[in-house]
């Protein structure tokens, strides 16, 4: 899974952001870890900056 997260966290072409996006919510049930990578996804969509990596891996257990 930190793979997969850190593969998310890196691209910076936002289709394949949201294809890994979908990959993240559907492998993880944390509701933290959910709004954790919504936030990131969101933020980065909008601004175009990565954010939120240590709490994406903090909640992906």
């Amino acid at each position: 899974m930190s793979d997969l997260i850190n593969e998310y966290y890196n691209s910076n072409d936002l289709k394949e952001k949201l294809e890994l996006k979908k990959e993240l919510l559907k492998n993880n049930n944390s509701r933290e870890f959910k709004v954790a990578v919504m936030a990131h996804y969101d933020a980065f969509k909008k601004s175009g900056k990565k954010m939120f990596l240590d709490t994406m891996i903090q909640f992906h257990h």
